[in-house]
Formats: C-alpha cells, structure tokens, sequence
C-alpha cells in the first residue's frame, strides 16, 4: 500500500477536562478486519482506537463479544469471544497553541476462527459486528447521542467465496483539524485478495438493541436535522471523497465534534463482494499563532447601548445589584472575566454574593460580542457606615491565544446609597401590663402580627423553648401572623414566667448596619395555677352498671366507658383488665376526657370461669395532691344457648322434602334407602344421626350416610341417605331420626322426625335417544339428558364427556341438564361417560346427517 500520510482527528472535546460529566467510553473509532487463513479458517481482528487520557478507563473491555448474522433476515449466527492482544501509543501532532490535550492508543483484539460451511451458505452474504455504548454527548452531528452506540462492522460473502476484508491502514499520528482551513486524511485500504476497492462517506450505525443473541437490527444512527449523508458535517466546501483513493478532502466551518464513516466496497471481476466499515470521531478548532487582546465594554441599563464608560451608576446595598460587562473578541474565543473589588479578592471568596454568568464564554463569529452579568448581592462590602464606594477591577482573559493568554483590564466605580433600615410593626392581643393567670396542663394564647417594607422574622424565647409552640397563620414578605402556644406543666407554679417575643428586619446582622430602631419587643408575663383536687368519676352507657349483666354463648356484650378529667391534673389514665377472653385496654393522657368500648362474644371456654368480672381503673395525677383513683367492677354471667336443628325428609313421588311425618311403605324384600336433609345452627361440631325405635336408640339393621357432618354456617345443610336392610323389625314400625348434640354450654337436643318410606332404588338409571339427526330442522337436533338421579352426600354428578372412535376427548360439561349439539363434528358413532363420585354410567351416541 501507499505511504500515504495519516491524518486522524479524534473526539476529545473535554468539557475542560471534567470527565466525570461525560458518560461515553471516550472511543475515537475503530473497524473489524476478516482475513483468510487457509480454507475455512480466519483470523478475526479488531482494532480500538481510545482515548487514554480523559476516557473512561472502567469502559476498558479485557474480552469482546463479535457477532455474525445473516444480511438477508439479521437473523444471530454465532458469536466468538475475543481477549486483548496488544496496546499502542499513536503519536500526537498538536494544532500550533492548542488547548486540548490527549493521548491515543490503539486496542487490537484477535482470535484465530473456523467457520462451518453449513452455517454460512446464504447467497446475500453475512455480516460481522461489535457494538459498544455509548458515544459522548457533546458529537454536534447526532441526535441525542449519548444514547446511541458505536458499531464496528464488516461483511462476508458465502463460504463458497474465499474472501478476506479489506484492511484499514493504521495510522502513525493524530493531528487536529484547524477552522476554515483545507485539509486532507487518508482513509484507504489494502485487498489480500487484490480485489478493486470502492470507497464512500457513509452515516455510522447503531443496534436498536444489544441483547446477546436474536434477530437484532442494524440501522443508521439519527443524525440532526441539518446534517445528511451528503453532508455528514460542516464543511465549507462539502466534505468529499476520492473513491479511488480514500482520500477525504473538507475545510472545517464549525468548531465541534462530529463522527462519519468511511465505506470501502470491495468487487472481484465486477462481481460485489462485501464492505469493510471504519468509524471516526472528528475534532475542529481554532490553531491561532498569535495573541489577539479583547476588548472589555459595558452595557448602559439605561440606553441599551455598549459603551466604554459606566456612569450615573448607584448600587442599594439592600437591593441585588447588576453590572452587564460586554467583551468582544475573533472567532472561536474563549473568554472569562474576573475581577477585583476594592482592591481586595473578596469575589473569590464570597461566591454566594458576587456572582459571574457565565463562568465561560465562547465567540462563535469574527468580532463576536458575549455579554457577562456580574450581579453584586446586597450587603456585599463591610461598611460601617451606610454609605459606601464600590471599586471594580475587571480582568478580561483570552484563553485561547497562544502562547499565553491576553487580557483586558478596567476599572469601574459605583457608588451607593441608601436609607435607614425599615422598622419592623409588631402588635399582640395581651397586654405587657398584665399577669395573666393559666392553670397546669390549660394553655396561654398569644396572637401576634408583625409587618415591614421589606422582609421581618419573628423570634420568641421561654425556657424551656419546647413548651411554646407557633403556629404561622400567614406567611408572606411583608407579614407575617400567627399564634403562640403556652402549656406550663406542675413546675412552673407559682413564680411568675415572661414570654419575650421579638419583630427584626431580617436585614440587620447581614449588612453590617443597624440601630436600636430596628427590633421591637413584646414581653408577656403570666402565673401558673392549679385547681383544687377532686377524685375521677367512671361511667358507662350501661342501663345498670350496679346488677350482674348477662350475656347468652355466642351473644355480644358491648358498651363504651369514659372518665372526665380537668386542665388541673397533669396525667389521666384509663385502663380495663378482665379474665375474659378479650385484651385489656390501658391508655394514659393529658386531656380532660378519655372514651373506650367493650366488645365481647363469649365462648363455652368463659363459661367454665368461675369469677367472671370486668375491672375498671382511673387515676389522676395532681400536682399538689398527688394521686386521685376511682374503680369499677362489672359483674359478667355466662348463660347457656340452646339451639336446634331441622331435619326433612325426601319424597320420590313429589320429588320434594318434607318433615310432615307422612307414613309410607317399604318394601320388605330388599334394602330400602332413602334421603333426609339436615340444617342447624351448631356449628363446628360433628353431629351423628341417630334412628330411635321403640323409645330406644336402634343399633342394627341400618346404616347411615356420612355417619357424621360438620355443620360450618348457618345456611350449611347436607343429605344424609338412610338405608335399611330387608326383614328388618323397623320396616314396619315407626321410628324417629335426629341429630343430637350435647355440650357442658348448651342443653342436650333432640329434633326427631317419625318416618316410614317406600324402598328407593339406589342405582344410576339413564334413558336416553342414542341417535341424534343435527340436520337443523330442530327435531332431534342435540343430544339431551334430563331425568338425573339427585345428588346426596354419597353421590353427587361431576361431569359429562363425549369421545370419538380414537379416544379423543371433544366435549366436557360439567352442569346438568345436558345439552350438546354436535354441529362441529362429523357423522359417525361416539361414546359418553356421566361421572358421579364414585360410580360413572357409559354409553354410545350416534350421528346421522
């Protein structure tokens, strides 16, 4: 290849080097190369180009991800890890006085790699890729560019072509591209295959997104409204580019950052082959060779206009006060004003009173203006007198000129006035004269108003401070309104307290200036009493509190109880402590009134207390009498509760239950069965049925179905079914069925129901039409059964399903009646199982069209 020599320019543009407010990598630019060993083996390179001296040292990669997709779908192929194989130093070629500085280095990552003919055997070829996030944000070509990611591309063709990329020349220095100034780089490349080279201005890319496998897309990056892949940055001419040669020829017209790619297609016998991608990032800037002085102006407030002097100037040294200081300088200056005052460096060290904005500025035309505001904050300069003269030294700096930066100076005088300090309006609704008595635990209010042109604080003092509390009602720059708070406790009785409250020009202690006039006082004096001591009543809402209350196993007791206290007692409690089951309740306060309810629902647990009470205490606290208690004793008794149970019959022939007692016959040749329902109010207890025959519970010839139930709400019910065995000596007798139950809280019951029965058949019986004719003229349209047996506690439906010749499920229903229209299903012969819980009824169905 041709000894071309290299010109590079690099992204440093370093925010005067705080890198830690740029979030990219510091990445200048880079490519991938492909070359070919020997049959289907590569060598896989990539080469980094960084910024070592402002980049993000943490944004170094040991080991890289490469990826392979294929062109026509993105469609993920593979990936390689690839680790760092060597660094070097490019040489720096620094622009004549420039500010910026840097260092270069070149990363290379490679690996050796073997590629599988089966994997690669797309015609449209393949692509390789490594991405990395993210660009700095100050590139004046991208949108939103601390965002998008920096890819480093290069295609292949198919196996079937043995191919490697073209390679990129490695550059020898880096040089800075200076402002309205021709210029060329050398972007060529060289073909191991000796393929002919194209070469192009292309736009960078970028990955939507960067997961590590799948169908990511890759798309050009966002550029800025104004800019194009025609015109990739401000050039003036428009950037070019030799196609045959790789030269890029541009004469910056805008300082900045900006990034480009350079695209370099490779064909064989006019047959397109792949491309090979280089990424740059590209730095403009002024290479001034001689000092050029600014020129420090003012800006009349008065006129508007720029002028050399500044009179009639007067500074308030209680207002904020602001001088507009106007430098003019050649393009691509950067500018920064200083400045002396009073021939001290008092701005150095008071920033939060004199302020410059902006810190920095920088012309962006020949002969530009940029304007300083220097605002001087109020009480800026320590008189003691309230006149005073404002001396400035401004210092204008050029820091761009070289070799040294010039400057500027002028001198400004402003003198000030002002009047006296405003005096502050302070009223209260007491008067100083009186002493004004308050009770422990009673408050004293203090309402006060204050107002002043300008801006007052109100202050207050007591000891201790934390007795007093202000509440602001309003709150404004000239007023201010609100009331204080007093609640004196047992140690302040009997000497006489001053709350001293005081209204201040804020002002006064910042300016250094001030006079007696300036504060006015309120003292307000008062005396802690205390009541005589009296003992606390407890109360309830009972109707009478005096007699036994009763209360029934599963009822509620509830009432509320309070006691009433006065501002004469420092603390009042209120506590109830019981051996029900129920939590105790203490509560102690300040108040002069405490309220509490009682809530309880006994259990068969209480019943077996013996003493069951409720106690309830009060005391107080008085500061001279100590101690005052009153007691309350509510008697509780437990009573039983008695509950009962329904019990009905099933009817076959009304198909209804029924607890009239209506004799009928059982048949005495067989097992005869029939159902009762139960309901009842006894919950979470098991409760048995029970047969009595002649005024005796029957102990054989029956069994019952469950032989137990747990009844859990008061809707709950469950069919038992009763089944008698035949020849038995209570098939023809009367005989009861209940469901006692007994416990030590309630009475023992029994809720019988005499009862003679025909035999009931307990089989599942089904009668169906098993031929269907779903032809739409809606006779014998859908498969229908009706006359289901009715559940009980034993049995109970659970589902119908309908299979086809080959087992395959094609129907599930699971409510009753059963309907099923078989429009989506051809002709033919298919089988039915009815589920119930423990039995199931099979059978076959057929279609005819």
């Amino acid at each position: 290849m041709k000894n071309y020599h290299k010109k590079i320019l690099f992204l440093i543009f370093l925010l005067f080097f705080n890198s830690k407010n740029i979030f990219a990598s510091h990445i200048i630019g880079g490519d991938i190369n492909l070359k070919n060993i020997a049959g289907n083996k590569f060598t896989l390179k990539l080469d980094l180009y960084f910024d070592a001296l402002n980049g993000n040292l943490d944004a170094f990669d040991s080991v890289i991800v490469i990826k392979i997709r294929r062109k026509s779908d993105n469609k993920y192929i593979e990936q390689f890890s690839v680790k760092h194989a060597q660094t070097d130093t490019i040489p720096t070629e620094a622009g004549v006085c420039s500010f910026i500085k840097f260092k270069t280095v070149k990363h290379s990552y490679s690996k050796i790699i073997t590629l599988t003919n089966s994997l690669y055997n797309s015609a449209g070829g393949f692509y390789i890729s490594w991405d990395r996030c993210c660009r700095n944000s100050i590139i004046g070509n991208i949108s939103n560019s601390s965002y998008v990611s920096s890819v480093f591309y290069v295609e292949l063709p198919p196996l079937t072509t043995v191919n490697s990329s073209p390679q990129f020349a490695n550059p020898t220095k880096t040089v800075y591209g200076c402002l309205t100034t021709a210029q060329t780089y050398d972007f060529s490349a060289t073909d191991a295959d000796g393929d002919s080279l194209v070469y192009s201005i292309d736009v960078p890319n970028e990955f939507l997104d960067t997961l590590s496998t799948g169908n990511n897309l890759l798309t050009k990056i966002n550029l800025l409204n104004r800019f194009s892949k025609n015109y990739i940055l401000p050039s003036n001419p428009v950037i070019s580019i030799n196609s045959a040669t790789g030269i890029v020829s541009l004469t910056p017209s805008e300082i900045g950052v900006f990034v480009l790619a350079i695209k370099c297609e490779e064909y064989r016998k006019g047959q397109y082959l792949g491309c090979a991608f280089r990424e740059y990032q590209l730095i403009s800037s002024n290479c001034f060779t001689a000092n050029t002085s600014p020129k420090l102006l003012y800006l009349d407030p008065l006129t508007n206009k720029i002028t050399p002097t500044l009179a009639g100037l007067n500074f308030d040294i209680y207002e904020r006060n602001c001088i507009t200081v106007v430098g003019i300088d050649t393009l691509g200056q950067q500018l920064k004003l200083e400045f002396v005052l009073n021939n001290s460096y008092y701005s150095k060290y008071y920033t939060s009173t004199l302020t410059v904005n902006p810190t920095f500025a920088t012309t962006t035309k020949l002969k530009d203006t940029v304007y300083f505001e220097v605002y001087v904050d109020r009480c800026i300069y320590s008189s003691k007198s309230k006149d005073s003269t404002y001396i400035f030294d401004f210092l204008l700096i050029n820091n761009n000129n070289c070799s040294k930066p010039d400057s500027t100076t002028k001198k400004l005088v402003v003198p000030s006035k002002t009047s006296d300090v405003p005096i502050p309006f302070l009223s209260v609704n007491l008067s100083e004269s009186v002493t004004y008595p308050v009770a422990v635990n009673d408050t004293l209010e203090i309402e006060y108003i204050t107002s002043i042109d300008g801006v007052s604080n109100i202050y207050f003092s007591y000891n201790p401070s934390w007795k007093i509390k202000n509440s602001v009602l309003i709150n404004l720059p000239n007023l201010k309104k609100g009331i204080l708070t007093l609640t004196p406790d047992c140690y302040d009785i009997g000497s006489e307290n001053t709350i001293y409250i005081s209204a201040q020009n804020n002002l006064i202690g910042q300016c250094y200036y001030s006079n007696n006039n300036n504060i006015v006082n309120k003292n307000i004096k008062y005396k802690v009493t205390e009541a005589n001591a009296t003992s606390p009543k407890i109360t309830t809402n009972l109707v009478n509190d005096n007699i036994t209350q009763q209360v029934h196993i599963g009822d509620t007791l509830k009432f509320n109880y309070f006691v009433k206290t006065s501002p004469s007692y420092t603390s009042t409690t209120l506590s109830l402590y019981t051996n029900l089951n129920t939590p105790d309740f203490y509560k102690r306060t300040n108040k002069d009134y405490i309220e509490s309810s009682f809530l309880y629902v006994p259990t068969c647990e209480d019943m077996q207390q013996i003493d069951n009470n409720i106690y309830i205490n009060s005391n107080f606290y008085h500061c001279r009498n100590g101690y005052k208690f009153d007691d309350k004793v509510i008697n509780i008794k437990i009573l039983p509760k008695n509950e009962n149970t329904i019990i009905e019959v099933f009817d076959p022939k009304s198909n209804l239950y029924s607890n009239n007692n209506e004799f009928k016959e059982l048949n005495q040749n067989k097992k005869n069965c029939f159902k009762f329902k139960a309901k009842s109010s006894i919950l979470d207890t098991d409760l048995k049925p029970e047969i009595v025959f002649n005024n005796s519970i029957a102990k054989n010839g029956f069994s019952i179905w469950p032989s137990s139930y747990n009844f859990k709400s008061k809707s709950d019910s469950c069919i038992f079914e009763l089944c008698i065995d035949a020849c038995s000596e209570i098939i023809n007798s009367a005989f009861e069925i209940s469901l006692p139950y007994n416990s030590s809280c309630m009475s023992l019951i029994k809720t019988p129901t005499k009862v003679k029965l025909e035999a009931m058949d307990d089989s599942i019986k089904i009668e169906v039409s098993n031929i269907i004719t779903p032809n739409g003229d809606g006779k014998n349209d859908v498969f229908v059964i009706d006359n289901f047996p009715e559940d009980n506690c034993l049995e109970k439906f659970s589902y119908f399903e309908v299979y086809n010749r080959w087992g395959t499920k094609i129907c599930t229903i699971n409510q009753r009646p059963i309907f099923w229209n078989p429009e989506n299903v051809t002709d033919g012969i298919y089988y039915y199982v009815l589920k119930y819980t423990k039995r199931s009824v099979k059978g076959w169905i057929e279609i005819l069209r």
